[in-house]
């Protein structure tokens, strides 16, 4: 069984005076990665969700993120994770402190820095696509905090210079056409078709033939789109939709489970506490019951 790997790189190790934190994390199951509610003096913190899906928040917004997107949040704003957990997922990340107005970022001159923190400052969208080609910095930086060589830190420093630049370039693709996504319109109605059949015992198959694919290219383009199977997919929706149950009616934890078309209320159990870190029992407990 996978465990949870994590490399978060800082100070020496990391080698970059102008970042506080890069990190990669991937774990198959949730787990408490420091979720509570955090901030990050006068530095952005800039997200790629890799794979798998995740529920973050920020003041009084919840977002949903999934493969290939991004997810930044400004100097001192007070984030966290929904139930304080990191979901099953693989994610990178970096810490970008705010440099003072007279400085500017190694390698950079001080007016291309403050061009660059003006834009991130001014920013209107906090999630949004990444290209291929921002995803690729990510993990080469990841690379590249491996490499021991001669060339560090300039070859971390180049990487990282792409990154930004190219970060600014995909929000700025993002606000252009706010309605491209990176998801075709055949997973787009097979994730809808999902939503709209939970209580259904639908295969794998079934769910193919709906959207005019074989299983394997379903699956393949599936996993490529939106980081996660099908079947995983599936039954993050099914526990997604027993906790807005669990919050909100008084029904069994026993009545939850079929309902949602789980063969046993133990099997339900198991997979929630994947999800979500926590029994469904003790995630009732932690929410208020309106209909008491």
């Amino acid at each position: 069984m996978r465990k949870l790997q994590r490399h978060a790189y800082e100070g020496k190790e990391l080698g970059l005076s102008e970042l506080r934190m890069f990190g990669w994390a991937s774990t198959p199951r949730a787990a408490d990665l420091g979720l509570k509610r955090h901030t990050h003096k006068n530095a952005y913190e800039i997200c790629l969700i890799d794979r798998g899906s995740v529920q973050w928040w920020v003041g009084h917004a919840i977002y949903q993120l999934n493969r290939g997107d991004i997810y930044i949040t400004r100097p001192d704003e007070p984030h966290g994770g929904i139930d304080e957990v990191m979901h099953p997922c693989t994610l990178y990340w970096l810490i970008l402190p705010v440099p003072a107005q007279s400085n500017s970022l190694p390698g950079l001159t001080c007016k291309q820095t403050r061009a660059l923190f003006s834009e991130l400052e001014q920013m209107t969208q906090r999630t949004f696509a990444s290209s291929v080609l921002l995803q690729s910095h990510f993990r080469q930086m990841h690379v590249e905090l491996q490499d021991q060589s001669d060339f560090q830190p300039a070859g971390r420093r180049a990487v990282l210079h792409q990154l930004l630049i190219q970060l600014l370039r995909d929000h700025a693709q993002a606000i252009a056409h706010p309605n491209h996504r990176q998801r075709s319109k055949v997973i787009a109605n097979a994730m809808q078709w999902m939503s709209d059949h939970l209580d259904e015992d639908q295969s794998i198959e079934d769910i193919a033939s709906q959207v005019g694919l074989g299983v394997s290219r379903f699956h393949e383009r599936f996993l490529a789109e939106v980081g996660l199977t099908p079947a995983e997919y599936r039954m993050h929706l099914r526990v997604r939709q027993a906790q807005q149950l669990l919050r909100n009616t008084g029904q069994t934890i026993t009545q939850i489970s079929f309902d949602l078309g789980f063969s046993s209320s133990q099997y339900f159990a198991t997979v929630f506490k994947k999800i979500v870190g926590m029994t469904p029992g003790q995630y009732r407990q932690t929410q208020p019951l309106p209909w008491q």
